[in-house]
């Protein structure tokens, strides 16, 4: 949920003082990113209990809770990856999760740079696009003479 709400403030800082520096502002956000994982970092730290430390007590912080037994050390199964790729359905519902996650990567990424390249960055956006209020101001409804509209009008 925070992503939703900083990621759009990100950009918009970015386009706003990538002029000024020089940089472009497609890459300006990814040189902000290591301080917004920094941040995120840091407001775990103040999370207190620690969730860990609650389910290793869960006696002291549930009134009346028993703790099931733990099964002995000897019978405890070991895990091994090479056991779980053994397993074709797992295994190809891994190599598939990975394709789609690098085709995504690729598509985000692509996007923005033909639209940037095409010079249809900043181009009004039709009104079944718009998220936030300043977006589908009536100022912005110039889709027809958009050059999105006519590029697509074909």
């Amino acid at each position: 949920m925070g992503g939703l709400l900083i990621s759009p403030l990100v950009v918009t800082g970015a386009e706003r003082f990538a002029g000024g520096i020089g940089i472009n502002a497609l890459s300006l956000p990814w040189f902000f990113l290591p301080l917004l994982i920094l941040v995120g970092m840091s407001l775990i730290g103040f999370i207190h209990p620690d969730p860990k430390e609650i389910g290793q007590n869960l006696q002291r912080y549930y009134e009346g809770y028993v703790p099931p037994p733990r099964p002995s050390t000897t019978d405890a199964s070991t895990f091994h990856a090479m056991t779980l790729l053994r397993h074709r359905p797992t295994l190809l519902a891994i190599v598939a999760n990975s394709a789609s996650q690098g085709n995504m990567s690729i598509v985000m990424v692509l996007t923005s740079l033909v639209l940037a390249h095409h010079a249809m960055a900043s181009a009004p956006l039709p009104p079944r696009t718009c998220f936030t209020r300043r977006e589908c101001s009536p100022s912005r409804f110039h889709w027809e003479s958009s050059p999105i509209a006519s590029a697509t009008a074909g």
